[in-house]
């Protein structure tokens, strides 16, 4: 099961950080949607967004490394609920002071932050702690058909967690 999440975790960070790299206007986006935020300590600390933004796409990708390499996976679980509540935390705040900056979490989809995202981090949080329950059990090899179920089970993980948005559109719509 370790293994299992470590994957889901690992493919999140992947897919989230890569959707930033993807192209110049994908970056434009993020680094936009973090300014628009207004944080009160990037000002104070006089911290160009882009640096911030960097920070993050950094901070995912070495989350996904150290996730992926058994010996370090419990400090990427550990990074990653680190991250994941710094980023509950100034969505809370772009929620409570009435901000309009788009998420770009996964770089396309420009839905204003809101609780839905919130949600979203608690989700990939609660994957992250059960990764970090169940890390000290042993889990010897893997078979090719385990390797094959923990792809085909993170794939699915990472498509719903990348996807959150829409998804939560799809079933929050009224019937018509």
């Amino acid at each position: 099961m370790a293994v299992v999440f470590s994957a889901i975790i690992a493919g999140t960070f992947i897919a989230s950080a890569l959707s930033k790299l993807r192209s110049r206007s994908a970056w434009s986006g993020f680094v936009k949607s973090i300014d628009a935020l207004e944080l009160p300590v990037l000002r104070l600390a006089s911290i160009a967004t882009g640096v911030v933004a960097s920070g993050v796409v950094g901070f995912e990708l070495a989350i996904a490394v150290f996730v992926i390499i058994p010996r370090t996976s419990v400090y990427g679980l550990s990074l990653a609920l680190i991250l994941l509540t710094a980023f509950c935390a100034v969505i809370l705040f772009a929620i409570r002071n009435k901000r309009t900056a788009e998420c770009r979490c996964f770089g396309v989809t420009g839905q204003p932050l809101g609780p839905v995202h919130i949600a979203r981090n608690l989700l990939i949080m609660s994957i992250a702690a059960c990764g970090l329950f169940v890390s000290g059990l042993p889990i010897g090899q893997l078979t090719p058909m385990e390797i094959t179920v923990v792809v085909l089970v993170s794939l699915v993980g990472v498509g719903v967690i990348a996807s959150f948005d829409e998804l939560f559109g799809l079933f929050s719509r009224e019937r018509r």
